[in-house]
């Protein structure tokens, strides 16, 4: 009996996906100048899920 649950605990565990959030937009605003592009790839390097786009891919 007791193998029985264990085995329907762990195949439950399976089953079971990790919620992803909803995605963000940052968006940098600023002169040529300030930094903008120095710091989103800094931002990309910590995070795995972030991606640098231009200002011509947001529509």
């Amino acid at each position: 009996m007791q193998e029985i649950v264990a085995e329907q605990e762990s195949s439950a565990q399976s089953i079971v996906k990790p919620i992803r959030k909803p995605p963000i937009l940052v968006v940098l605003c600023g002169p040529s100048h300030a930094g903008k592009t120095t710091f989103a790839q800094r931002l990309s390097k910590v995070s795995k899920n972030f991606t640098i786009i231009s200002p011509d891919e947001i529509v």
